[in-house]
């Protein structure tokens, strides 16, 4: 890296630093773990995420927490200079960092200092997360359609069905649940989340990925769970067998 290039990063990290020290008390532990996690799945998500599906999320993975909205408030409601979507009462605009050097700043621990993020935790988060929303909220025939006889692109109104029917984060656990579990180590409450989802929620899966126009990518989905399932000790799992015949569909 060039002195000048090196030299404008330097004064970034220090702008970063000035405004997120004016607005945290990292001193204080629970502050630093809030700041990590919420932070960490934002930066971690596949897809940016709005406040309420960030909400929806975060309360399956922490039931114990009454007001998982005011703890997601607590750390994105200051920070409108460094992220979009966390001003105003619409809970629905996708958060994200307004710039990549924000986002190249907090994942380098060399850089953040106490507010770097490890995305690997998250990851981890998200996966169960979006388990539990698919286990919880996939129902047969989500959007009540009269017959299954009929092509999507044949069913009237279906563009508002969907809409009423796949509010978010439904669509974005149906899409990343597999990829946030490839970046995950075993884990056996994970396993039985995945348990759960192949003995009653597969075909649910397959219906509202097809629902949301992602259907030719759910067997290629299918290849990381096959992968992360056999990280469990015994050579050859029931889920393995499951998830190969639901590839084969």
């Amino acid at each position: 890296m060039s002195e000048s290039r090196t030299s404008r990063a330097g004064l970034l990290d220090d702008l970063y630093s000035n405004v997120l020290e004016s607005i945290f008390n990292m001193k204080r532990a629970d502050v630093r773990a809030r700041f990590g996690s919420v932070m960490g799945q934002i930066l971690a998500a596949l897809e940016p995420l709005s406040m309420g599906a960030l909400v929806v999320l975060r309360s399956t993975i922490d039931p114990g927490n009454i007001d998982v909205l005011g703890s997601v408030r607590s750390i994105v409601q200051c920070m409108g200079s460094l992220l979009s979507g966390v001003t105003g009462d619409d809970h629905s605009v996708p958060i994200q960092p307004l710039h990549t050097s924000f986002r190249d700043f907090l994942t380098d621990p060399s850089r953040g200092g106490d507010f770097y993020v490890d995305e690997s935790q998250p990851h981890s988060q998200l996966a169960l997360a979006s388990l539990r929303v698919l286990n919880r909220d996939l129902p047969f025939n989500i959007c009540q359609l009269e017959t299954s006889h009929l092509r999507n692109a044949d069913v009237p109104g279906l563009v508002e069905r969907v809409s009423n029917a796949i509010s978010p984060p439904l669509p974005y656990s149906c899409r990343f649940w597999a990829t946030h579990l490839n970046e995950t180590q075993f884990d056996a409450i994970i396993l039985m989340e995945i348990e759960d989802f192949l003995r009653e929620k597969i075909l649910f899966w397959f219906e509202a990925f097809s629902l949301i126009d992602a259907l030719p990518s759910a067997w290629q989905t299918l290849a990381y769970p096959i992968r992360w399932v056999n990280l469990k000790p015994e050579a050859k799992t029931w889920e393995d067998e499951v998830l190969r015949d639901a590839q084969n569909l």
